[in-house]
């Protein structure tokens, strides 16, 4: 118990002093903000980005035919290029 209680107040301690976690970790980016990397999506017809999941067609709620061998599916999409 005591070996647990020094290791913690040993890392807060580190942590105080420490500039950022980069920094106490040895991870890249550490330092000050001017290293850290700009972060953008990637774009292009092979990505799949967040717009695309956005425009991916939802289907609704199937309703089962009287005899219960077709199902009527309702689907909706968004789209970004009419916004709705």
């Amino acid at each position: 118990m005591t070996v647990l209680l020094v290791s913690l107040f040993a890392t807060a301690m580190a942590l105080a002093n420490a500039q950022s976690y980069q920094e106490m970790f040895g991870l890249p980016g550490g330092g000050n903000a001017r290293n850290q990397v700009e972060f953008s999506f990637k774009e292009g017809p092979q990505v799949f980005s967040p717009k695309d999941l956005v425009e991916l067609a939802r289907p609704g709620a199937g309703v089962a035919n009287a005899a219960g061998d077709l199902v009527l599916v309702s689907v909706s999409r968004y789209s970004f290029e009419d916004n709705k």
